[in-house]
């Protein structure tokens, strides 16, 4: 299988490369080439169906027999085209969001399609992990494709929302992450992504944009790859599909851009087929539909969206402020219940967490990292969350600080190992030897555990002192006041 994917990843990577630099050359801006980007897109997928369905006939690189059954080359040839299609219409949903992001750093319509390019080999890493991850979680527990069924449906009703981005750079966690080592600096009209500025690296504006982008495909991943399990369980079916849907669909962003208001009605649609889609990953094997239906869903979703939005006459189409086209009860409905189950979501991950902090205080690993993570996932809907982190945070700071300032006195950074070999006994050998606790459940638990060490580690071993201006505050109360 990852043999399969660095192929896939590499023959990607070298389409994007050969888009760029025809686009940069020949300066191809225009919207017909737009469409001829995209038609050559889906001229290749037809091509590669045809190389799936001799693949998997003849097993290239054991192509069929990584599945729980041997999938033969026109079944796999028919779920590889159902999988390409569903992957660009429910990458329609970006359309929104990139667009808001150009706005904000406003790049100009050249510049665009270049970032949109660049975007295809990150957004389709992205994707492949989140494959190879949801793929390896249902083998070790099947149960989560309940979870899956509701992510779905929740997916489905946000679906029909239309989401009025406000994108602020300086908040979104990858580029503050990213501009500890970069800084950004203008660029003019270069359209590079790095640049030297007095002997340091640099990123540019639409380095930035990559960015922003590709923190946007983590979220609306979330949506996209439960969605095509649906259609096959095959990990490189689903992976080789984004391959070639990502760039076809973002080919034509530009273009699409100007259609938003006919793409309200698509998403309603969309909406309908994220349902089916929680149906057929929920439901048993015997209720399974055939890929030839589940293709016809979303052709018919597509078009009974297509139809609504002739139907509501021009003005409305041509509308800027895309409203969303259920109505303001219904859509007030669906906020309301998106927010009740957020919440729900927070507090049981942030129960969950917090439970497995506090036993970390005692038991194998750090807990103090863990249990402060779990508050600030609490802390995003519940004030008593937030009232604890503001109370107890200038102590929980100066305890690490010391546990850590002990440990390097101590210890070298090897120790690490260890603690992680000795957590990874404790969660899969020796819990599940004295509880009933199945190896997913006892796995699960060890993730943030592990987790908890490696963040205490980097504290220990790793991070730079921090300057005196940045220590805790002393919060004794015997202390004495500071000398005039």
């Amino acid at each position: 299988m990852w043999a399969a994917f660095i192929i896939i990843f590499g023959i990607s990577l070298a389409l994007v490369a050969l888009e760029v630099a025809t686009r940069s050359r020949l300066r191809l801006t225009s919207a017909k080439w737009d469409i001829a980007f995209a038609a050559w897109y889906l001229l290749l997928a037809g091509v590669v169906t045809a190389l799936v369905w001799t693949g998997y006939d003849r097993h290239w690189l054991g192509l069929g027999l990584a599945t729980h059954r041997e999938m033969l080359g026109r079944e796999a040839a028919i779920e590889f085209f159902a999988a390409f299609l569903w992957t660009v219409a429910f990458d329609i949903d970006g359309v929104f969001v990139v667009s808001a992001i150009f706005a904000q750093l406003n790049i100009s319509p050249p510049a665009r399609r270049i970032v949109l390019a660049w975007s295809v080999p990150i957004s389709l890493a992205i994707r492949g992990i989140a494959i190879a991850l949801t793929v390896w979680l249902l083998a070790i527990a099947p149960w989560l494709k309940f979870l899956m069924a509701g992510v779905l449906v929740l997916a489905a009703i946000r679906m029909l929302l239309i989401r009025n981005e406000v994108i602020d750079p300086q908040r979104n966690l990858f580029l503050r992450a990213i501009h500890w080592l970069l800084p950004t600096k203008p660029d003019g009209e270069s359209g590079a992504m790095l640049r030297v500025t007095s002997g340091r690296l640099s990123m540019t504006p639409l380095a930035a944009t990559l960015v922003l982008i590709a923190s946007a495909d983590v979220y609306l991943a979330f949506d996209s790859v439960p969605a095509t399990f649906a259609i096959s369980s095959d990990p490189v079916i689903l992976f080789a599909a984004s391959a070639l849907a990502l760039p076809c669909l973002r080919s034509l962003y530009a273009a699409l851009d100007q259609v938003r208001g006919w793409l309200r009605w698509v998403k309603v649609g969309l909406a309908a087929t994220l349902a089916y889609a929680a149906f057929v990953v929920a439901a048993p094997p015997a209720l399974h539909p055939t890929t030839p239906a589940s293709l016809m869903v979303i052709v018919v979703s597509l078009g009974s969206g297509l139809a609504l939005a002739l139907a509501t006459g021009r003005a409305a189409r041509q509308a800027t402020n895309y409203t969303s086209p259920i109505g303001k009860d219904a859509e007030r409905l669906a906020r309301g219940t998106l927010s009740t189950s957020r919440k729900i979501i927070v507090f049981v991950v942030g129960i969950v967490l917090l439970v497995v902090g506090l036993f970390m205080l005692i038991g194998p690993g750090p807990g103090l990292p863990v249990t402060f993570a779990a508050l600030a996932i609490l802390g995003n809907e519940f004030a008593w969350a937030r009232r604890l982190m503001t109370k107890y945070r200038a102590r929980a700071m100066e305890a690490t600080e010391r546990t850590a300032a002990a440990a390097r006195k101590r210890f070298s950074p090897w120790i690490l190992l260890p603690m992680a070999g000795g957590t990874l006994a404790f969660f899969l050998w020796l819990l599940p030897l004295l509880l009933p606790i199945p190896l997913s459940g006892a796995l699960i638990g060890a993730i943030p555990t592990l987790a908890g060490q490696f963040a205490w580690g980097y504290i220990a071993f790793f991070r730079k002192s921090p300057p005196a201006s940045a220590q805790p505050p002393n919060t004794d109360a015997t202390a004495p006041p500071p000398s005039r």
